[in-house]
C-alpha cells in the first residue's frame, strides 16, 4: 500500500504505532490513540478541544516546549482558549446549524 507523506503539521504531535494503523499523542500526560483512516481530522480536533493546539500556535507551542516554559505555554492555551465562543454562544451556534440543516 502506498502512502502520503505525512506532511501535516498535527504530525509534530503524534507518532504511527502497530505498524501505522494507529496513531498515539505525544503530549506528556495524553497518550491517547486514534486508529489512522489516512485523514489528520480526529487528531486536529484532539489536540484544538483537549489540548488547545491548532495550526496557529502549534509552531509557538513546541518552541515553548523545547524551551522547557511551561509558563509560557500556559499563556498560549490561555490565548486560544479566549478565543473560542463563550458556552452558550457555541450552543446557539450549533442549534442553528441543526435547524439549518434539519
Amino acid at each position: 500500500k502506498v502512502t502520503k507523506p505525512r506532511t501535516s503539521w498535527i504530525w509534530k504531535f503524534f507518532k504511527g504505532i502497530e505498524n501505522n494503523t494507529k496513531v498515539i499523542c505525544q503530549i506528556e500526560g495524553c497518550e491517547k490513540i486514534f486508529i489512522w483512516c489516512g485523514s489528520p481530522s480526529s487528531m486536529k480536533i484532539h489536540l484544538s478541544g483537549t489540548h488547545h493546539i491548532t495550526k496557529g500556535n502549534a509552531a509557538s507551542y513546541l518552541a515553548a516546549l523545547q524551551k522547557g516554559d511551561q509558563q509560557l505555554i500556559s499563556d498560549i492555551i490561555e490565548t486560544q482558549q479566549s478565543k473560542l465562543h463563550p458556552h452558550s454562544k457555541q450552543e446557539s451556534l450549533t442549534k442553528n446549524l441543526i435547524g439549518f440543516i434539519v
